[in-house]
């Protein structure tokens, strides 16, 4: 009895040896990150599976939490691959360093537009055009109030100025882990803080906050980044706008009901994107764990596939959904460097 116990012991320790190890048992790839990047992963998935491979996991979830477990550690246990919708802080750089993922490569593999939609029902939004600070104003916790920083007062779009319609602000805004809010914020709403003086006026450390902390009374509303979220505002009776992107605005069906304001007089459509004349735009990541490639099978093809012309081609099935294609040049220096960890 005594040996059976002692092998049944030796064995589970050589289990717990085997999945701890660095080397990895598993023959699908671990994906995990961006909402707005799994929908494109999923696609490629079902090639991958095409050419023979096992198909991805793939675990949608916001960037920040995405790469947070992506960082956690290396081997069987963990995602090989990050989705993120902006590029890896240096702090979540360092965290993965911490926990052993010492060589990470960055892939860009596209871009995407951040939208301000509203339902092209609501006439009074499909005539105006939003600045930065007009967003900003509608948005933020506190704004200038006779020259200092006090609670949002502003109710409807009116009175932040007399030219917008008299709808009270309804703001449905994706989850505060999303690079979407983040996205706008470093592109839209902080810029316009450096011209305000009562920005200016506070404490360097104070002035961030002030910039991009979000009201919480009832003129935002949360929403997860997906689909079924976006079908469910388009068949609400209010009219709020929406913060969006371009993939959501592609491949939901509903939001065919929705339309983009001009931001800046400029309306976001796949020619001012690409040219960069529409400025609140993003780019595309996938983060690769070096040391995978060659461990788990279809590393280097998952990216490979994620870059090819039938994915990102004038009629590929990635541009179809709404991802904006790198430039060809781009798209074949991200082809050379996923190439020479494989080789």
């Amino acid at each position: 009895m005594s040996l059976k116990v002692n092998l049944l012991a030796a064995g589970a320790v050589l289990a717990i040896a085997i999945v701890s190890d660095g080397a990895s048992a598993r023959e699908n790839l671990r994906i995990v990150g961006s909402n707005t990047i799994s929908s494109y992963a999923e696609v490629v998935a079902e090639v991958m599976v095409e050419q023979s491979f096992a198909k991805p996991e793939i675990s949608p979830a916001s960037t920040g939490p995405g790469i947070k477990h992506f960082c956690r550690g290396v081997g069987d246990l963990y995602p090989d691959i990050a989705m993120a919708g902006r590029p890896m802080k240096d702090e979540e750089m360092a965290d993965c360093t911490a926990n052993a993922v010492s060589e990470v490569t960055e892939i860009k593999i596209g871009y995407d537009a951040i939208l301000l939609s509203y339902r092209n029902d609501s006439e009074r939004f499909s005539s105006i055009s939003l600045t930065g600070r007009q967003i900003w104003l509608a948005m933020a916790k506190s704004v200038p109030v006779n020259g200092v920083m006090a609670a949002n007062p502003y109710k409807s779009w009116s009175e932040i100025d007399p030219s917008l319609p008299a709808m009270p602000i309804l703001l449905y805004m994706p989850d505060r882990d999303s690079a979407m809010r983040e996205v706008i914020g470093k592109l839209v709403l902080e810029p316009v803080c450096a011209d305000e003086p009562a920005i200016a006026a506070l404490p360097e450390d104070a002035r961030e906050d002030a910039c991009l902390t979000v009201r919480e009374d009832s003129n935002i509303v949360e929403f997860s980044d997906s689909r079924d979220e976006l079908t469910a505002m388009a068949e609400a009776t209010e009219q709020p706008l929406a913060l969006t992107n371009m993939q959501l605005m592609t491949t939901t069906p509903e939001a065919k009901s929705f339309k983009a304001v001009k931001l800046g007089g400029v309306e976001p459509t796949f020619a001012t994107i690409a040219s960069g004349e529409y400025k609140v735009t993003r780019t595309h990541f996938l983060y690769v764990k070096n040391s995978q490639i060659g461990k788990v099978p279809g590393v280097a093809e998952f990216v490979t596939n994620f870059l090819s012309d039938d994915a990102q081609g004038p009629e590929g099935y990635l541009t179809k959904m709404g991802l904006i294609p790198l430039k060809d040049d781009e798209r074949k220096e991200m082809l050379a460097r996923i190439s020479s960890l494989s080789n």
